[in-house]
């Protein structure tokens, strides 16, 4: 029997306010300096403005965006990949 996927997190330090870099997530593609960000069709199972958003990620996953002020002008953001069980 394969085993479960286990949960993975990601913590990141980005040098801008939460409320730019959640703009940042939420907004259609667009243009930046470090390339083109993609909106991706996933279904939303929790918006929390502006601190989480939960979303499905097929019938596989759910893939949670956390956002925390740091200092001033920095936000920590928090990606977590829930693995969901798989139907027997």
């Amino acid at each position: 029997m394969p085993s479960m996927p286990q949960r993975q997190q990601f913590e990141r330090l980005i040098p801008c306010p939460p409320r730019r870099l959640w703009q940042a997530l939420v907004r259609d593609a667009e243009a930046t300096e470090q390339g083109v960000m993609l909106r991706l069709a996933l279904r939303v199972t929790r918006y929390e403005s502006p601190r989480l958003l939960e979303c499905q990620w097929g019938r596989s996953a759910l893939v949670r965006w956390e956002l925390a002020p740091h200092g001033d002008d920095a936000t920590l953001l928090v990606i977590t990949h829930l693995p969901l069980p798989i139907p027997a």
